[in-house]
């Protein structure tokens, strides 16, 4: 067994590589950019600095890594970090990933016997091995977002979404990403949420399997609730834009200003979604794991109505910290919530709903405390070893 494992951009992919050397699995991993790249100081500051800090693994074998096209990709990332061409970037994107893929073919050779991508980035390559190479090679892709079919119906659905964060992707877009599903053998995916999307849309359900993600472990700490008011305080950690619901939360905000206060982490996509904020949304920006973890100790409820979230790590380390979930149901929030045990599902637009339990919540205490004490014991069981170990079975065909 030999893997080929390939991915321009994508962060997690490095805890499947970990996986692989964990587990002693011969690998090469092709990437855009990687910290150890370059070899030219000045960029490889300017990398670790503010460009990749999480594209990179001390548990990696910088000999299994080789970059292709990292000059571009150093551009690519550069352009988002400053925010040029935003509404062109799925367009470029798609090109980028084409021209990365072509790069790759001279590098797929006789002892590779699987490959290993994400979604949306195995469009020519999986044509070409199954159609021109003649070569007997499983192709396995991970389906690390919503079929691309569904996403398309959900900017149709709304418009305010398609202004705000436009998708750019088109109908030739669509169809390329679309028909990667024909030619991997087996396609993985993070969530119920995910698998259905897929199935809607014709992918063979027999060829899907669900593989969880893991997330980071926080410091458990006691829940001090040093706040001296009687008030909910309630968490959202995200990108703050219309895809993560943030619209929503406002409403929310605005209807329980007297029994609830919004504690917000993370950047907004542009300062008009910052317009009108209700008096009990406190802004924090981005801050570290520890004081997240330490602001998380005084929270009592964890808000998730995003749009749409292939899996939902933010969801995830919150119910460590014993904060319980009110969450969408377009997210991993249907496969770790059992509603009035440990959480609450809601649609997406559901404001209403969301209001009724966090009043709910702020009038029964004893469900709160209880509803946290069991939120941290259900979700102990997804782990990034346990994401590694599903992998090395459905690679080996004993899932």
């Amino acid at each position: 067994m030999n893997l080929l494992i390939y991915h321009p951009s994508r962060q997690h992919i490095y805890r499947l590589l970990e996986g692989m050397e964990s587990f002693n699995i011969p690998y090469r991993f092709y990437t855009g950019m990687y910290l150890t790249c370059s070899n030219i100081k000045p960029f490889d500051f300017i990398l670790k600095k503010y460009l990749i800090k999480t594209r990179f693994s001390n548990k990696i074998n910088p000999q299994n890594v080789y970059c292709l096209n990292w000059h571009e990709e150093f551009l690519f990332s550069v352009w988002a970090k400053i925010g040029l061409f935003y509404r062109k970037r799925n367009r470029l994107l798609f090109k980028k990933q084409l021209r990365f893929q072509k790069k790759l073919l001279n590098h797929i050779d006789t002892d590779i016997s699987h490959i290993i991508t994400f979604h949306t980035n195995a469009f020519f390559l999986y044509k070409w091995v199954k159609k021109n190479s003649g070569l007997n090679i499983k192709l396995f892709l991970e389906a690390a977002q919503p079929h691309p079919k569904w996403i398309k119906e959900l900017y149709k659905k709304y418009e305010f979404y398609i202004k705000e964060m436009p998708l750019n992707y088109t109908e030739e877009m669509v169809n390329t990403y679309s028909a990667e599903f024909e030619y991997a053998d087996t396609v993985i995916a993070p969530s119920t949420f995910v698998k259905n999307t897929l199935i809607k849309y014709g992918v063979d359900k027999n060829k899907i399997i669900i593989n969880f993600y893991g997330f980071n472990h926080f410091r458990k700490m006691a829940h001090i609730k040093t706040f001296k008011d009687e008030k909910l305080h309630i968490a959202f950690t995200g990108l703050i834009s219309p895809s993560k619901g943030f619209h929503i939360l406002k409403e929310v905000a605005r209807y329980t200003s007297k029994i609830a206060v919004f504690h917000v982490f993370g950047k907004p996509v542009n300062k008009r979604i910052l317009k009108d904020l209700p008096a009990n949304i406190q802004l924090h920006g981005f801050v570290s794991h520890k004081t997240l973890a330490e602001y998380y100790s005084l929270m009592h409820v964890f808000y998730f109505p995003t749009l749409y979230d292939a899996s939902g790590l933010a969801l995830m380390e919150a119910m460590y910290s014993g904060l319980v979930p009110i969450a969408s149901v377009h997210s991993i929030a249907v496969d770790v919530i059992e509603p009035y045990k440990n959480g609450f599902l809601i649609e997406p637009e559901d404001a209403e709903s969301a209001i009724k339990y966090i009043e709910l919540l702020h009038r029964e205490r004893k469900l709160l405390k209880s509803m946290s004490n069991t939120v941290q014991k259900d979700i102990e069981k997804f782990s990034w070893l346990k994401y590694q170990q599903k992998y090395v079975e459905i690679i080996k065909g004993v899932h």
